[in-house]
């Protein structure tokens, strides 16, 4: 299910709340209560987080229209904003968090702030944001500037550098770019290992990046054990279970693509429950990596079950617009597939396409994914040359996308031998 392409969990919290602490002179009231919000977030507790900052903002937002207000008043909204913002980003709630980003930016970028150092992570999360929204080339844009500003007051060495340069490589890979983001993700690693007093967590989430790389290569031994140090990391650090939930996620991931279920199924079920208890938006990519087990066991009816609720949870948190929402559309079409009901599938599988399209354009390996996908249906369905044609464009874009001996190419390969096969009896 191509899990990389999933929202991320990678917000800017210590640094957030330092930047806003040395930004103006709050009242200890209202600095207290921002300080519990971000450590709620922090805990998973983002609807805690919410609560609690909501009515600061609204109350915030009245200061200016008072008679008398001072430019601290402003600061403080926009202070506010920023945390809000950041709560809503690590529940999901992008299209909330989104214009409380835009309007706190807006008021830092026109010369207000502390020398960049709330500009900065403003920038750093809204970059994760638009990675989420699938809008690429925006968060390698916000990124780049994010980093330019650590740069000018940090060392260059400074764990906050690496985090955006481990953002950036994940662009490079939603991006295609496989090679540079490898590169550029392996420094990352080794930077992270070498810096002191890094945290557990920012280790871990290094090693997920770098992991799902090395997956897209076919690298599975190498990803498994990141993936296996990430895990240790993340029960060591004994922050949040989520961020040990996203460990397991992306791990199981890697034994479906060893088609590996009686491993994979146990870490996912555990991923699932944790992300059930905190409500967090993670919870449609684990119910579809279930629904992924379910399809390679044959259960085509307990793969619907997961792929359809993972389908409604990604239309309600983040529209229609997903490479995630057109990947479940790809899997419940093959559980039609396998049920054997093909004008069902093939109607799924052509909506899958043109919603992956729309989002990563034609040449996109997962886009390939999908064709084979569609081609297999219109073969069953003897429909030859649609079949021949889709064969053959999913080929030429895992061509020109991964090395000859990649296992997607070779299988793919095979697909089309044994089809052509078909059309000489």
């Amino acid at each position: 299910m191509a899990r990389f392409l999933s929202p991320r969990r990678s917000l800017v919290f210590g640094f957030l709340l330092t930047a806003v602490v040395l930004a103006a002179q709050q009242p200890v009231k209202w600095d207290a209560l921002l300080s519990d919000s971000i450590a709620a977030i922090k805990a998973g507790n983002a609807t805690e987080a919410i609560q609690l900052l909501l009515p600061l903002y609204e109350q915030a937002k009245a200061l200016p229209a008072q008679a008398h207000a001072l430019p601290s008043d402003d600061a403080r909204r926009m202070e506010t904003a920023l945390v809000l913002a950041t709560a809503y980003q690590y529940h999901g709630q992008l299209n909330q968090a989104e214009p409380l980003y835009l309007e706190a930016i807006q008021w830092l970028e026109t010369g207000h702030g502390n020398n960049g150092s709330m500009l900065a992570p403003a920038l750093d999360n809204l970059g994760r944001l638009r990675l989420e929204q699938g809008r690429w080339r925006e968060a390698e844009e916000l990124l780049g500037k994010a980093r330019d500003l650590y740069n000018q007051s940090r060392n260059a060495r400074d764990p906050r550098i690496a985090s955006v340069n481990r953002l950036l490589g994940e662009t490079y890979m939603t991006q295609g770019r496989i090679d540079e983001a490898v590169t550029l993700l392996e420094q990352v690693v080794d930077m992270l290992r070498q810096a002191p007093d890094v945290a557990r967590q920012t280790v871990a989430a290094a090693l997920r990046s770098l992991a799902i790389a090395y997956t897209i290569q076919a690298r599975y031994p190498e990803a498994e054990k990141l993936l296996d140090e990430a895990i240790q990391l993340n029960r060591a650090s004994g922050e949040t279970q989520l961020e040990l939930a996203d460990s397991m996620l992306a791990l199981g991931h890697v034994f479906l693509l060893l088609r590996d279920t009686a491993r994979a199924t146990p870490l996912l079920e555990k991923a699932v429950r944790i992300l059930e208890v905190h409500d967090d938006a993670h919870l449609p990519s684990a119910l579809s990596e279930l629904g992924a087990a379910a399809l390679q066991d044959g259960k085509y009816a307990i793969a619907k079950e997961y792929l359809g609720r993972a389908l409604d949870l990604d239309r309600k948190q983040f529209g229609w617009d997903r490479v995630s929402i057109a990947l479940i559309q790809a899997g419940l079409a093959e559980a039609y597939f396998g049920e054997r009901n093909y004008d069902h599938a093939e109607a799924l599988i052509q909506e899958a396409i043109a919603t992956d399209q729309s989002s990563v354009g034609k040449a996109h390996f997962t886009v390939a994914r999908l064709l084979l996908v569609e081609a297999t249906i219109e073969a069953k369905q003897r429909h030859a040359s649609d079949a021949d044609a889709h064969y053959r464009q999913a080929l030429d874009i895992y061509r020109k996308t991964f090395a000859a001996d990649h296992p997607d190419v070779l299988k793919a390969q095979r697909d089309y031998a044994l089809f052509t096969k078909t059309l000489r009896k």
